[in-house]
């Protein structure tokens, strides 16, 4: 459900609300699909199709909401990116799609992402690579990225690239505790009309920097948009890229390791989910060794170790070079 008319202060949902990070071990395991009551403004049929209808304001659509009407299904998907007047008669605010009222009444913590991620199906079969990905998300978004509903056209923001795009559950979970979408969305996902697709799309999804689920490129986009902003004299932002160890078999990321660590791009920042799922394994040293070798800071922690991992990826790397953390999961059975 969407709705404008937020005001302009106390919205910076991002940071502002955080729950504090879990000990030991994620809750990812034995997700069960289905569960999860069903919010104000959103029901699902007796066909289990979902339907999200607008509630409170009636100038919806200019306010950056779109409704595709069906006989069986009206979905809510994203409007088009708004300029500061159209924002105006929302109530101010980002320029990237509208307010959703209470949006920080709703905001979660760890505990309830499986919650949310139970609201979506359809894409079981990608259920591993969501699920490997939970924590790191997790502790990314609440501790560790310098961004949040209120700053996403803030040239000053860290920008975040899911590369392993092809299992996106987690990803829309964490963006809706977070704030970024409505938690509605999420009984929708992968339907007809929805917003959120197989693969994320930065055109639909608040808070998404990169279309992605075509292995191999998000870490060459990276090096680029690293290069970029230095280019343009932003040297606080910084640029983060999940990958999964599998993609990494990909020559485009070889190039692109090669290439950040000789030029330098400290602002760069890699974590690559070792799920034990790369056709022919790492060797000796395993993935942080292909790295090191061309100059990028190291490190390898558990990817349930929410304390681990944000202080593997708050610290900075060797302050000349990129920096890598490896995030060590469970193996696909």
């Amino acid at each position: 459900m969407q709705e404008c008319g937020g005001g302009g202060g106390g919205q910076d949902a991002g940071g502002g609300v955080r729950g504090a990070a879990q000990p030991g071990v994620g809750v990812v395991a034995g997700l069960e699909r289905g569960g999860g009551p069903a919010e104000r403004g959103h029901r699902v049929t007796a066909a289990g199709i979902a339907e999200q209808r607008v509630e409170g304001d009636p100038g919806g659509e200019a306010c950056g909401e779109r409704q595709l009407a069906g006989p069986a299904h009206r979905a809510i998907v994203p409007g088009p990116v708004l300029g500061p007047s159209a924002e105006a008669g929302c109530g101010g605010g980002p320029m990237r799609s509208a307010r959703w009222a209470g949006r920080l009444a709703g905001m979660r913590t760890y505990a309830e992402l499986p919650g949310l991620m139970t609201m979506m199906t359809g894409d079981e079969k990608h259920g591993p690579s969501a699920t490997s990905t939970l924590d790191v998300l997790w502790v990314l978004y609440d501790q560790v990225l310098r961004v949040s509903p209120g700053r996403l056209d803030d040239p000053g923001r860290d920008r975040f690239l899911l590369s392993k795009g092809h299992g996106p559950a987690a990803y829309y979970a964490v963006l809706a505790a977070k704030g970024f979408i409505p938690e509605s969305w999420l009984a929708g996902f992968g339907s007809a009309g929805s917003a959120l697709g197989y693969h994320p799309d930065r055109n639909l999804v608040p808070g998404v920097e990169i279309a992605s689920g075509s292995l191999g490129h998000g870490l060459p986009l990276g090096v680029g948009l690293a290069h970029g902003l230095l280019a343009r004299g932003l040297v606080d932002p910084r640029v983060f890229v999940l990958v999964g160890d599998a993609e990494l078999d990909e020559g485009s990321n070889s190039e692109a390791i090669v290439y950040a660590g000789a030029v330098g791009l400290a602002n760069l920042f890699v974590v690559a989910v070792d799920n034990q799922s790369s056709s022919y394994g790492w060797g000796a040293g395993g993935i942080e060794a292909h790295f090191a070798v061309s100059g990028w800071s190291v490190a390898r922690v558990s990817g349930r170790d929410h304390a681990a991992l944000s202080s593997s990826l708050s610290a900075s790397g060797s302050g000349s070079g990129p920096r890598l953390v490896v995030a060590s999961v469970e193996g696909k059975s």
